[in-house]
Formats: structure tokens, C-alpha cells, sequence
């Protein structure tokens, strides 16, 4: 291979395609008197579709994040960022931060345009052992060849309630 070839690997990591959250009886208890007392109040005002809405949303939802994460390999390469087999091309990439929290470590990809939404792609998660992590200064220096780098990011208001809520 040719050095400094556009598809070379610059580095790579596995990790969690999303974060792993363990849900007790209480929360699923809770979140189902939730979408019950949602749906009565439909019935009540005479909203047959508010309350369908309402047991659809909370349907869907368990069945959606009811699946545990799966572990992903993540790539930089000369093209772009490869997560498992999907290539984002540099040019579609707008800004990166990497946000450092209290059990995880995340990268976050800006898209360039207002169409697709944020990629965030874990670094270090609760359940990679510290000698299988990589280092967060590592994909850092790698992303600069490529990308400008946004400062002074945090977490943001809903993500961090979204987390505390284990939402």
C-alpha cells in the first residue's frame, strides 16, 4: 500500500455502538404508569389518537431500546470516518468535540449541512476495560489532520437529562 494512501487506516478502536444502560423493574414500572396516565388523559379529554399515540410511543420505545448495544469498530482513515461499514467523507464533516464525561468518553461529529444529524461515536464506555481503551489524545491528533476541532463543548442540557433519566 502506498504511503499516506487516501484509505489508509490512521487508526482504529472497538467499541459499544451506544451506551449500555441497565434499566431496573422500578424504571420500567415507572415509565409504564407514565405512558398509562398519558393515555388515560387522551381518553379523558376524548383524544382516541392522543392515547394511541401515547402506548404506540411507549411500544416503540421499549422495542427500540430493549436491545443491547453491539460492539462496532470505528476507523479514521485518508477518506474519512468508517464506522463498521459506513464511510462519512471528510468533506461531510463540518467541525468534532470530544466530550469527557464522568464513565465515557465521546467523539462527536458535526455534519456539514442541516440535514443529518449529529454522529456520536464512544470512545471509552463503561465496559471497556482500561487496557483495551484507547487513548482520547490519540483520536484527537488524528482528527486535526483532518478536521477543525470545536472548543469548549459540553454536555448538552437534554443529553445530560436524557442520561441521568436513563433515557
Amino acid at each position: 500500500m502506498v504511503e499516506n494512501a487516501p484509505s489508509q487506516v490512521i487508526l482504529s478502536w472497538q467499541t459499544l455502538s451506544a451506551p449500555p444502560v441497565e434499566r431496573s423493574k422500578n424504571w420500567y414500572a415507572i415509565g409504564s404508569v407514565l405512558v398509562l396516565m398519558f393515555a388515560a388523559y387522551g381518553l379523558f379529554q376524548g383524544s382516541w389518537l392522543t392515547a394511541l399515540v401515547a402506548i404506540l410511543m411507549g411500544g416503540v420505545y421499549f422495542l427500540m431500546r430493549n436491545e443491547k448495544p453491539k460492539m462496532i469498530t470505528v476507523r479514521i482513515t485518508g477518506i474519512g470516518m468508517q464506522i463498521e461499514e459506513k464511510i462519512i467523507p471528510w468533506n461531510a464533516i463540518k467541525d468534532f468535540w470530544i466530550l469527557l464525561g464522568r464513565n465515557y468518553v465521546e467523539l462527536h461529529l458535526s455534519p456539514q449541512g442541516m440535514v443529518q444529524g449529529e454522529t456520536v461515536v464512544y470512545i471509552r464506555d463503561p465496559q471497556t476495560a482500561a487496557n483495551d481503551a484507547i487513548d482520547p489524545g490519540n483520536v484527537r491528533t488524528a482528527l486535526l489532520q483532518f478536521l477543525p476541532e470545536r472548543s469548549g463543548m459540553q454536555e448538552r442540557f437534554l443529553d445530560g437529562i436524557a442520561r441521568l433519566l436513563k433515557l
